[in-house]
């Protein structure tokens, strides 16, 4: 059994993570192999295996219970024709594996259920042939939510709902295609950072076809769907006539301030601007990005926005905190892909000269704040996501970082000269989790509306 009784001078050993590695797997459940479920809703049990026709399940819900939360094979769960008068929930799911929910195909109205939502899975979930007819606890008929990557297809709601939208996606990347969305006041709306493609699908009577906010990227591709208003954005969202491209391989970005944003961006012909070079990045990174910035003074606001995939951005100047890299701020919004930035000076004294917003998974490494301001902080983390601010640097701030929503801060081995600073943590509605040297202030830290530091 791994060590419990820690203390704050244990040593941790390699067979110490061993043992608890090994506990927690488990208590994991697993895929062994690949596996298909049966639902009937006329001739099945929820009490029977699932795994035949002549032993099928009568429920959806039952089959999604079956299935191994760490899926790492192919799962399908085959629906027959019939009436399943049922929220459905895939919730959680994990692993390199794919989940396929399958009703039929050619025919969705033979198959119909009441609503679909698919939460924080990071494994691929196929879900098609069904008609939707209620809603949600959310009041939509689809919602995606924190999704890598899902595919709807062959879908189909016709039902009139004129006070909310048909479906919902979130923080996900979502393809949508051969389905039919028709009596809705919006069809699709996309917030939250999400990266949707749309094919080929119909629908009448929409008050509106395509809304995108707060970051989300919209691309619908060959037949559209019907509204009175095809496209409404805000919120820096988009509606884009192509497909956004994806990375294909490790890519190397130059940055210098003798460069030229004409270039194309090698270490022989760098661009001029950090912003220039982000541009070039596409919005899926399943692949290494790295951004490679000479020593200069780069007045400009770095903006990191709508990235997915499962690759990892570096926004890479040096090594050690240094004076020789500044730009005036870096903010990493709506990306579900890992965004490195390291080794900046942050200069700007009328905002947050790091921030982080709606983001999965942001570092920030060996980098500065000593542009004094009694207005902003040396780093701003708000809504959802997890960072981690590790050997940075802040003084002389009204806050030396700050946290606002359901959000995760671990901030560890700051400078040591991280002094000067009104308040060093400031936590409100999530947590920051401390390690070594932190931030100084005249107050060291303050929580507030249930937000912890500990």
């Amino acid at each position: 059994m791994a060590k419990t009784d820690w203390t704050m001078n244990d040593t941790v050993m390699p067979e110490d993570m061993n043992e608890l590695g090994a506990e927690v797997n488990a208590k994991v459940n697993h895929s062994l192999a690949d596996a298909t479920y049966y639902v009937n809703a006329s001739t099945g049990s929820d009490t029977n295996d699932g795994l035949s026709a002549e032993k099928a399940l009568k429920t959806i819900g039952a089959a999604i219970a079956k299935v191994p939360q760490v899926i790492n094979h192919i799962v399908n769960i085959i629906v027959a024709d019939g009436l399943y008068d049922e929220d459905i929930f895939i919730d959680g799911y994990v692993g390199r594996g794919h989940l396929y929910l399958r009703g039929d195909i050619t025919t969705p109205d033979n198959v119909s259920i009441r609503s679909l939502s698919v939460h924080q899975c990071t494994g691929y979930v196929d879900v098609a042939g069904f008609t939707i007819t209620g809603l949600n606890v959310n009041n939509k008929h689809v919602i995606v939510d924190r999704c890598k990557s899902v595919d709807l297809h062959n879908l189909k709601t016709t039902v009139a709902l004129f006070q909310n939208y048909a479906v919902e996606l979130l923080w996900s990347t979502v393809a949508i295609s051969a389905s039919e969305i028709s009596n809705k006041l919006e069809a699709i709306r996309a917030r939250q950072g999400a990266v949707v493609y749309v094919y080929d699908c119909v629908g009448t009577g929409n008050d509106f076809a395509y809304v995108a906010s707060g970051g989300a990227r919209i691309s619908p591709v060959g037949t559209r769907i019907g509204a009175k208003t095809m496209y409404n954005v805000d919120f820096g969202g988009v509606v884009a006539e192509a497909i956004p491209g994806a990375t294909t391989g490790v890519m190397n970005l130059y940055v210098s301030p003798n460069g030229n944003d004409v270039n194309n961006g090698t270490s022989g012909a760098p661009l001029k601007t950090i912003q220039a070079a982000i541009n070039r990045i596409p919005p899926i990174v399943n692949h290494t990005v790295i951004i490679n910035v000479a020593p200069g003074t780069y007045n400009e606001i770095v903006k990191v926005a709508g990235f997915q995939g499962q690759g990892i951005i570096h926004l890479y100047a040096g090594n050690a905190i240094s004076m020789n890299y500044s730009v005036s701020a870096v903010a990493v919004d709506f990306c579900s892909c890992q965004v490195v930035v390291r080794g900046f000076n942050g200069t700007a004294t009328d905002r947050a000269p790091f921030s982080a917003n709606n983001s999965f998974d942001t570092k920030f490494e060996k980098c500065s704040v000593t542009a004094a301001s009694t207005y902003h902080s040396g780093y701003h983390v708000i809504n959802n996501g997890m960072v981690t601010i590790i050997n940075c640097k802040v003084t002389n701030r009204v806050y030396g970082a700050f946290l606002n929503g359901a959000a995760q801060i671990m901030s560890i081995e700051w400078d040591d000269n991280s002094t000067g600073n009104t308040i060093g943590l400031v936590a409100q509605y999530g947590v920051i989790t401390k390690q070594g040297v932190q931030p100084r202030g005249t107050t060291s830290e303050t929580t507030g509306f249930g937000g912890m530091i500990r």
